[in-house]
């Protein structure tokens, strides 16, 4: 029986980001739980900031979810857990909600936006939830008829439902490489042309509504406010592809423009932070060209180098969290930068290791539940605390140096 079990977990795994089998797995670690191991964490990084940074009035954090099916609201609850855990004690009663269009008018996602205040000090967090599953839903609607033609009745009923996660969740992917990827980028496009040109205030509510994002746009919001970016699995391939094209834009501005290039040289005094959760990178990079600029990044980020002031931000600080036993999740090589992202971009990596679920004996060894580990990072305080206090020399969360094992990278 224990063999079989352990055949359940990995094949609920395979059905993607979801709740399948979960009454199943969940009966089962239930009776393993004292079996449990205590959970790890090693982190190889020279420091970030967080979240809670002292000396700022408020922030700007877009969220972006992975593969699957989302609706909007669907971040909610761990903005939430973000929010309280930053101090935030009130919520504007109104959330701002827009449809997303391109130039074109078509579809492209969905923008929720939330503020939190904290009534004593006055701060405040506003966090756009850019939800873009309604660009691939109807195009996966070509696979029902894998689970309604003749030979659907005699699937078993864990592989039909299996099939049914599969088709969900899957193709996202797939669609994203194919034509229909453009609009993916440009619901993040979008999303941060709402979120640089605009304050909370001055957000439109319950409208479909195009944003015309341009690179001086572009610069004029970014350098203006303090941002961070938490991305999931395929989130974060589409974020950094869109932010690529803006750097693009902005790399060809003609020169002449004083108010554009004060702006530009705020903006290159900026920390730039994207917490990069499920990270996928190292997969989804395979096969594609390399960013505009690769191995340059000493000619742009050193003061000495001779692209210095062509950089784009003073540090973009890329923070992958992976959970070992998560099976479609990759740390990255802390000096492997170019390979993702534009040497303009100034790019750092930290790489957090967290185990988010607990290994149980199954008879045969030992096993982490690979679904959980795919969907417990949410949910996992230790994260929450990283992504809110950050990590620097000399200071550390109570929280994270009892648990994590900091590996300290200096150059």
């Amino acid at each position: 029986m224990k063999k079989y079990a352990l055949i359940a977990l990995f094949l609920c795994f395979l059905s993607g980001c979801s709740s399948f089998g979960r009454g199943l797995v969940e009966g089962f670690i239930d009776a393993q739980e004292k079996k449990k191991e205590e959970m790890g964490c090693t982190i190889l990084s020279a420091g970030f900031s967080g979240l809670q940074r002292a000396e700022e009035d408020s922030i700007k954090v877009l969220f972006v979810h992975g593969i699957g099916h989302h609706t909007p609201g669907y971040g909610l609850p761990f903005i939430n857990q973000l929010a309280l855990k930053m101090g935030m004690d009130a919520m504007s009663f109104d959330t701002k909600k827009i449809q997303m269009i391109d130039e074109k008018g078509q579809f492209v996602g969905h923008l929720n936006v939330y503020r939190f205040l904290n009534k004593d000090t006055g701060k405040s967090v506003v966090f756009y939830e850019q939800t873009w599953s309604g660009i691939t839903e109807p195009i996966k609607k070509a696979l029902a008829y894998d689970t309604m033609s003749a030979y659907a009745p005699y699937r078993s009923a864990v592989n039909a439902q299996m099939k049914f996660f599969m088709n969900s969740t899957l193709p996202d992917t797939t669609i994203y490489f194919g034509p229909d990827g453009e609009k993916m980028i440009n619901s993040s496009l979008q999303s941060f042309c709402w979120m640089t040109n605009f304050d909370y205030e001055e957000l439109p509510d319950n409208v479909e509504k195009f944003c015309n994002i341009t690179a001086q746009k572009a610069i004029a919001g970014l350098s203006k406010d303090n941002f961070v970016f938490i991305t999931n699995s395929l989130g974060s391939r589409i974020t950094i592809d869109a932010l690529q094209q803006i750097a693009e834009k902005i790399t060809h501005l003609p020169k002449g423009n004083d108010k554009v290039q004060k702006a530009l040289e705020l903006l290159r005094q900026k920390e730039i932070i994207i917490f990069m959760l499920a990270n996928q990178l190292p997969l989804l990079q395979l096969g594609r060209k390399a960013p505009l600029h690769v191995g340059q990044r000493d000619d742009f980020c050193l003061p000495t180098g001779k692209n210095y002031h062509q950089r784009l931000f003073k540090l973009l600080n890329v923070v992958a969290i992976s959970d070992p036993n998560d099976l479609l999740s990759y740390a990255l090589e802390p000096d492997s930068a170019d390979t993702y992202f534009d040497s303009a971009f100034c790019p750092v990596i930290s790489n957090v290791s967290i185990t988010t679920t607990p290994q149980i004996d199954v008879g045969i060894g030992q096993i982490a539940n690979p679904l959980f580990a795919h969907t417990n990072y949410q949910k996992n305080p230790y994260i929450l605390d990283l992504m809110v206090e950050g990590l620097q020399e000399g200071f550390i969360a109570p929280s994270i140096d009892e648990k994590c094992q900091w590996i300290l990278l200096k150059k």
